[in-house]
């Protein structure tokens, strides 16, 4: 049900792809994909981590209190007509609510900033992804995967 990436082995394949394997981008343009808000590739990323998010908050619970371990959701932000789908850092969750800090410094949407405090309900999560230090992989990164096809 769920894959474990492992960008390296599709590098070898299409050794074409943009993407650098668990190597940080020079710059935030670098990071950036500019996608139209009814791709395809999204929707059925985001369906796919609504049905399996339940599998993240499980381990969020058990393990966010770990060393090593990481979790994020992906929340689409708007703000003054302006649409940004962001990373969010997260600590908790409690009532259907993730609680957490916005991880990265916004590129489009002016007035939100790294490490910002933000709450991000249940029905709002885009994608999640957690990393797992028992297997050194990441887990979920559903629209990073649609996004690489």
């Amino acid at each position: 049900m769920f894959k474990f990436l492992d960008f390296s082995k599709k590098f070898k394949k299409n050794p074409n792809l943009k993407f650098k394997h668990l190597k940080l981008p020079k710059t935030e343009e670098e990071n950036l994909v500019f996608i139209k808000e009814d791709d395809k590739r999204l929707k059925l990323a985001k369906k796919q981590a609504l049905k399996d998010i339940d599998y993240f908050i499980d381990h969020l619970k058990e393990f966010s209190n770990e060393p090593k371990w990481t979790f994020s959701v992906k929340k689409h932000f708007v703000k003054n007509n302006k649409h940004e789908h962001m990373w969010v850092e997260i600590y908790s969750y409690k009532n259907g609510v993730f609680y957490g800090k916005i991880g990265n410094d916004p590129a489009v949407i002016k007035g939100l900033k790294y490490g910002e405090p933000v709450k991000v309900k249940k029905a709002e999560v885009d994608d999640w992804m957690f990393y797992d230090p028992r297997v050194k992989a990441h887990v979920g990164w559903y629209s990073t995967q649609k996004l690489l096809k």
